[in-house]
């Protein structure tokens, strides 16, 4: 059951295993509903995080520490 705080909030992710059998992952689209076929050879893994709201403490996450870093850039606006 996902709970909150103030700065935080606890929720699902979902990430991508690889197949247990070492194979190499596929999805198939547009299969037959009839077919005996996997449509897939892996599932996603659910883990429940952590994730902090850091609005105003973006500067404090950089790419060499974190792995990610928040950029602000203008944003353009094509008008016909």
């Amino acid at each position: 059951m996902p709970s909150t705080t103030l700065d935080t909030v606890s929720g699902p992710l979902f990430y991508f295993p690889l197949p247990t059998d070492g194979s190499e992952p596929y999805n198939r689209v547009n299969t037959d509903s009839n077919s005996t076929l996997l449509r897939s050879n892996w599932a996603p893994k659910k883990h429940v995080v952590q994730i902090e709201n850091v609005r105003g403490k973006e500067d404090l996450y950089l790419l060499d520490e974190a792995g990610f870093q928040y950029l602000k850039y203008p944003t353009y606006v094509f008008r016909r």
